[in-house]
């Protein structure tokens, strides 16, 4: 089977586009297949950051251009007199 496959130097986007899910003789897994292309990747939505993440993440890069000396642990003590920290459950 794998004879059959091209080396196809195709993005991931440009490979999604072209399953094609109403085909009539080439079901959509064996599409996937021929492109080297997971299923999984071709149902994925990506999801965007959170608004909550990217005002954290803005607040460490300015932070981080003030005083880039500042390690982890410095930054990490800095940061909860900005914002309140939220932790993931474990």
């Amino acid at each position: 089977m794998t004879d059959l496959k091209k080396n196809l130097d195709l993005t991931l986007e440009q490979k999604r586009k072209a399953v094609e899910p109403g085909h009539k003789t080439i079901p959509v897994y064996r599409q996937c297949e021929l492109l080297g292309l997971n299923r999984s990747s071709l149902y994925y939505k990506p999801i965007g950051e959170t608004l909550y993440n990217e005002q954290l993440m803005k607040l460490i890069d300015e932070q981080y251009i003030e005083t880039p000396f500042y390690g982890i642990d410095k930054t990490t003590a800095w940061l909860p007199g900005c914002v309140t920290i939220q932790e993931k459950p474990k």
